[in-house]
């Protein structure tokens, strides 16, 4: 099976390409080394199932809005008051939400730099990087950003994440993604089976309280009229399945190394689901569930493999 990878500049955007003879996924290295599209063929015919951006030239600032496909770094999801203490000092972070909190972390936005790629006999990959630098004063530390995609020749996407501490002393990390996905038709139209039987209640800033209750989605459970904003409990790695029984389109979701969270959030238009894998809870540079503490001079990987299936009858 022959692989390729293509650089270009496309609608005012560059992008990189990963391609095999049944499999294509698009990336935007300038915007958070983003996730535009991944595409499976079947009967001669690609499906995509990132919802990724409608105007890629303007990706910078269409990001902002739904944060669709962002990588979240340094932390996921919500700093309640964008405020947190971490070795007896307080940091507030400059960018905040509508609700006063910080959120989905520093580098949605930001450019990533190819720094090597490989074209082997079952699989191509690009690896990039961002070097963050103190830019906002909630979070002066130095450390720098990988991230690797991998099309292996099953189709299955592989994406890793790697956090280097450059700073001198130790820094707080947690990591994640937010792609949503659209398997045709809308939400009320799909199942969706999540592998856990626990997620964390939520308050009304969407932070933990502390408690947790059952998940209730062990086996595929319609969407229809469902509304989710929920974080999961992921105790092995295989984590979820959507699947649209009308066109049997299906994507499995496998958490592999340092994802032990599930964010799962419907939008009301009903488009789209975000699956979101999650190192650590909401408001982790607070409550501290999940958070890491990355020592001088180290480094943490995460990993996480998405694989879109049509299920033939």
């Amino acid at each position: 099976m022959g692989f390729e990878l293509i650089t270009s500049n496309a609608k005012g955007a560059e992008i990189i390409l990963l391609k095999s003879a049944n499999a294509q996924v698009t990336i935007l290295p300038k915007t958070g080394a983003l996730l535009q599209a991944y595409e499976v063929k079947y009967d001669k015919v690609y499906f995509n199932c990132i919802d990724g951006l409608s105007d890629i030239a303007n990706a910078g600032k269409e990001i902002k809005e739904w944060y669709k496909s962002a990588k979240l770094s340094p932390f996921p999801a919500r700093i309640e008051n964008a405020v947190y203490s971490f070795s007896d000092r307080e940091y507030s972070f400059q960018n905040k939400f509508a609700d006063g909190s910080a959120i989905h972390g520093l580098l949605f936005d930001q450019p990533f730099e190819i720094v090597s790629q490989s074209i082997l006999d079952h699989s191509a990959s690009v690896t990039l990087q961002h070097c963050y630098r103190g830019k906002d004063p909630g979070y002066p530390f130095h450390y720098d950003c990988y991230v690797t995609y991998s099309l292996g020749d099953d189709n299955a996407l592989t994406i890793s994440t790697t956090i280097a501490n450059e700073e001198v002393t130790d820094i707080p990390v947690a990591d994640g993604w937010h792609p949503y996905f659209n398997l045709g038709g809308t939400t009320d139209e799909w199942t969706l089976s999540v592998n856990s039987e626990k997620k964390l209640v939520l308050t009304e800033k969407m932070v933990p309280n502390g408690e947790t209750v059952a998940a209730g989605f062990t086996q595929p459970v319609s969407l229809k009229d469902i509304n989710l904003d929920d974080c999961f409990l992921i105790p092995q790695q295989v984590a979820a399945t959507l699947f649209n029984p009308v066109n049997r389109w299906s994507v499995k979701f496998t958490l592999l190394q340092n994802y032990p969270y599930l964010q799962i959030f419907t939008p009301d238009h009903r488009k789209s689901i975000a699956i979101e894998p999650f190192s650590a809870a909401p408001n982790s540079f607070n409550n501290e569930i999940g958070l890491i503490k990355l020592p001088v001079g180290e480094e943490i990987t995460f990993i996480w493999k998405i694989h879109l299936i049509h299920q033939s009858s």
